[in-house]
């Protein structure tokens, strides 16, 4: 009898701190309450929108451009600036990266090459890497947007522009 007890007062107690870590790691790797998987939302050409560069961009407006339309993807306490995800821009960034040098170009041709292909599922990595680099200390993505929030974010930021491409899409509560 005596050596259950002592059992049950070591055993408890460590187990207790095991869940209480694994708890805690858990809540600083994810919020667990986005999704897994990038928004399903099309993304428009793009042919309204004038050409982002009259001539090659600097390093930081590159990759201050990334950063923007990342916004459309993440969900993050703070965002500053937004840039609609088109496939004009995408091709045109990825131009722009292919024949310029950029010390980061590697990582705008990763993120942007997966964009092109319809992979979001980056977004994330991609924001908090851009935002890293920028020295950022307020306003890191913690998961990619739901559907949902990613179609509010595009009625509050960019009214109706492209409101043909995303006709049909319906809010869904709790998206």
């Amino acid at each position: 009898m005596q050596k259950m007890r002592k059992r049950w007062l070591i055993g408890f107690p460590v187990l207790l701190i095991a869940a209480f870590v694994g708890g805690y790691f858990y809540f600083l790797s994810s919020d667990g309450n986005g999704p897994e998987e990038a928004s399903d939302l099309p993304v428009p050409a793009g042919d309204k929108d004038p050409p982002l560069y009259s001539r090659p961009p600097s390093e930081d407006r590159l990759m201050q451009d990334i950063h923007q339309m990342t916004h459309q993807k993440v969900a993050a306490k703070q965002k500053w600036g937004a840039l609609q995800i088109t496939q004009n821009r995408i091709d045109e960034m990825i131009g722009t990266v292919s024949s310029g040098d950029y010390e980061h170009g590697d990582l705008y041709l990763d993120i942007l090459g997966k964009w092109k292909d319809g992979d979001f599922t980056n977004s994330v990595k991609a924001h908090n890497a851009i935002w890293k680099l920028q020295r950022g200390t307020v306003g890191k993505a913690k998961r990619l947007s739901t559907t949902d929030e990613e179609l509010k974010y595009i009625r509050d930021q960019f009214d109706d522009k492209y409101a043909d491409v995303y006709r049909g899409v319906q809010d869904k509560p709790g998206g």
